[in-house]
């Protein structure tokens, strides 16, 4: 008996889509690194940064923030007002929140805590206003007298401060006074409801006894439609793009016009990077055609930051996602950032490519990753999917006919493996032959002989085919051709 040895790998051809590739790496926020652009992280620089300065304020204090909820930030603007009676403004939009909520944003709102919230610190000593559009995020201290600010692009929750890779901006003097001016404006004249002393709201009408604001350095986007900037502003910037696009942001709808536009610029290839959240209502169908055409995309599960640079000279951070809600209606806010600003903004970029836990393919080669992550329908990554790099497989069987020669050495590529490379020996063994009758020479390598069935002479004979298994490559490639003639013959070895 002698072995007829065949040998086969196969390459993995499988293309993944819509996968999330882990990095193997952890984000570790900038906030220790004295920017310009401050950072939210776990040391809570930026939130300590605002509780030293309520507790320096004297006279007033302005907060605007989509959610808010109870920590140490309420409690130094509590103190601020029964230890100094410095006055505090608040406007936001969790009541609407609870009946609803377009933004999609949740970020740990905890509905029982905010409405004890409401009614042990709120009541009775600040100034709560609030209505159904109000997305801005931002704080401003003593803005008549000694002003200071803080743009933030997260919500006054705990999470966005410690755990969302957030964006902040200290705000000069003069953008300080005139963000004052559009808080007051918005208070008076766009908010719907104010809290009584009570925990309920009553509903409010504008006072419109507030001149209109005139900007110059705060873009909008208002239900004072003479107001908004912000759109336009991001938009002119978009089309005037030749090289690079980045942009950071929570919600993003690809059919929107500043969508559109960074879609037009890829096309016409100008690099585009996004940094946004793994969340179906972005990726799918959004982020997706971004990936398609090119953009690379990293990704956070809690990036909550709205900005953007383009062909690294102009940057913006702002509120708003770039979505009808925001770009189009609301209000929102975002600044141009000056030459160090978008600077340490793009160092930051540059710590996000090192140190986001996640990198998003519209479409990636098997081969080319160890593992992966998709989404399921609550927005949640699954368990990692490991993939092996190859494997080796050995089959031994004894082939008496052509047939069976045959399939065994029709080996068919694995579907649906998680191999990259899988090798494959076949060995098939086949009886010997000595003593035979030549008939016919089909090839170099197989012949049809006749032998003898039986001792007698007067016992039939057959004819089979002989193999020489020296040639092995040779006869792996007869085989099919040779099977339109000879496919139940026996077969042996020489």
């Amino acid at each position: 008996m002698k072995e007829l040895v065949y040998k086969k790998s196969f390459e993995n051809k499988k293309v993944l889509h819509n996968v999330f590739v882990p990095t193997n790496k952890e984000w570790i926020s900038t906030e220790n690194d004295d920017l310009s652009i401050i950072e939210s992280g776990k040391n809570g620089v930026l939130f300590n940064k605002i509780i030293a300065d309520i507790h320096n304020a004297q006279v007033m204090i302005c907060l605007q923030s989509f959610l808010i909820q109870d920590t140490k930030i309420i409690d130094a603007l509590l103190k601020a007002k029964q230890e100094r009676g410095v006055k505090i403004f608040v406007m936001g939009c969790a009541e609407a929140k609870l009946e609803a909520n377009p933004y999609g944003e949740e970020d740990s709102f905890i509905t029982k805590g905010y409405k004890t919230m409401l009614e042990e610190k709120f009541k009775n000593n600040f100034v709560h206003r609030q209505a159904g559009n109000l997305h801005a995020k931002f704080i401003l201290i003593d803005p008549k007298t000694n002003p200071k600010g803080y743009l933030f692009t997260g919500n006054f929750n705990l999470k966005p401060f410690y755990e969302n890779p957030e964006l902040a901006i200290q705000l000069s003097m003069a953008k300080t006074k005139e963000l004052f001016q559009v808080f007051v404006h918005h208070f008076w004249n766009h908010t719907t409801d104010e809290q009584t002393q009570s925990s309920h709201f009553d509903k409010v009408k504008p006072i419109n006894k507030f001149e209109t604001v005139v900007l110059k350095q705060i873009l909008l986007t208002s239900p004072n439609k003479d107001l908004c900037n912000l759109k336009t502003t991001l938009l002119e910037v978009i089309l005037k793009a030749e090289k690079e696009i980045q942009v950071s942001t929570f919600g993003l709808d690809i059919n929107h016009e500043l969508s559109q536009g960074i879609l037009d610029k890829l096309k016409e290839g100008v690099k585009v990077t996004v940094f946004c959240r793994p969340r179906l209502k972005t990726i799918n169908g959004h982020i997706e055609i971004l990936a398609k055409h090119g953009a690379k995309v990293f990704c956070h599960p809690l990036i909550h930051a709205k900005s953007i640079v383009v062909d690294n000279t102009e940057a913006y951070v702002f509120s708003a996602n770039f979505e009808e809600y925001g770009m189009d209606t609301g209000f929102e806010v975002g600044l141009k950032l000056i030459m160090k600003q978008r600077n340490d903004l793009l160092k930051i970029y540059d710590n996000w490519k090192n140190t986001f836990p996640y990198e998003y393919f519209n479409e990636r080669k098997l081969t080319e990753i160890d593992s992966y992550q998709v989404l399921d329908r609550e927005s949640r990554l699954k368990s990692i999917i490991k993939i092996e790099e190859e494997r080796f497989v050995a089959k031994k069987q004894h082939a008496k006919t052509l047939n069976e020669l045959l399939a065994f050495f029709s080996i068919n590529e694995p579907k649906d493996s998680l191999l990259k490379i899988e090798h494959v020996e076949v060995v098939a063994k086949l009886d010997t032959l000595e003593k035979y009758t030549k008939v016919k020479v089909i090839s170099k390598v197989a012949e049809l002989v006749e032998i003898q069935i039986g001792r007698s002479k007067k016992n039939k004979t057959e004819k089979v085919l002989l193999f020489d298994v020296k040639e092995e490559d040779r006869i792996i490639s007869l085989l099919p051709d040779l099977a339109k003639d000879y496919k139940n013959f026996k077969i042996y070895a020489k």
